[in-house]
Order: C-alpha cells, then sequence, then structure tokens
C-alpha cells in the first residue's frame, strides 16, 4: 500500500506542476510555452500549444545551454548561474534554475518584456522548487 501512495504522490505532484505551469503560460500574452525539465534533460511537466514545439527538444537544448553558461559563469568567478535569457530573433527564452536539481523553461514572443517574463518565471520556479522538495 506505501508503494500505491508513493505512486499516486508523484502523480500528484506531476498534475500540480504542470497546472503551475499552465498558469504562467495563462498568465500574459507574451508567453508561447514553459517546459519543466531535469537537471538530465528530461522532461517532468511542460504547457504549450498542442504541436508548438517537441518539448524533449526545448529540454535538451535549454538544459545544453544552461549547462554551458553555467561553465562560464563558474570560469569567470561570478558563482552560481541562476537565471539564462536568450534574445532570439523570433521569440526569447529565459531559463531559471527550479530547485537544486530542474530548470523551468519559458518561450517567449519577440516583443515581450523581458523584465516581466524574468520574474515571474523566477517566481513560479520558486514555487515549483517548494514541490520538489
Amino acid at each position: 500500500m506505501a508503494g500505491t501512495y508513493s505512486i499516486l504522490q508523484k502523480q500528484g505532484r506531476g498534475v500540480a506542476l504542470s497546472e503551475m505551469l499552465t498558469s504562467l503560460v495563462q498568465a500574459s500574452a507574451d508567453f508561447e510555452g514553459a517546459v519543466l525539465v531535469s537537471e538530465d534533460g528530461l522532461v517532468m511537466a511542460a504547457a504549450w500549444p498542442h504541436g508548438e514545439q517537441d518539448d524533449s527538444d526545448v529540454g535538451a537544448v535549454a538544459t545544453r545551454a544552461f549547462e554551458l553558461s553555467s561553465r562560464a559563469t563558474e570560469s569567470l568567478r561570478r558563482g552560481d548561474l541562476q537565471r539564462l535569457i536568450l534574445l532570439g530573433s523570433a521569440g526569447n527564452v529565459v531559463i531559471t534554475r527550479a530547485g537544486l536539481s530542474a530548470l523551468c523553461v519559458v518561450l517567449l514572443k519577440p516583443e515581450a518584456k523581458i523584465g516581466i517574463a524574468s520574474f515571474e518565471a523566477t517566481r513560479i520556479s520558486e514555487q515549483i522548487a517548494r514541490v520538489l522538495v
């Protein structure tokens, strides 16, 4: 019975994480979607319009970008990387730590207000970190 409880608890946590990402994406027209990935790049939860993005691809690319940027930050003696912002001609990406072993990846429209989007991504990442404990 204890094993069943553990599985149900994990499933409930997965639903909670998906709902948190969905609320983030729905909070502003600037957000296109979001995905929560483990430090290994495995997708834990995602929220975006069906068919828009491949969760696994986004997770893998974001994890690698964060990993490389973390190395650069450490090499420059700037401490632990907390947030990575990528500005692209077709849209932007904010990647934030969500606890010790996860990343929250948010895809933004090109006209998105980076400061506000970054703040919201950080806020949700902090909430996610509490759920992942």
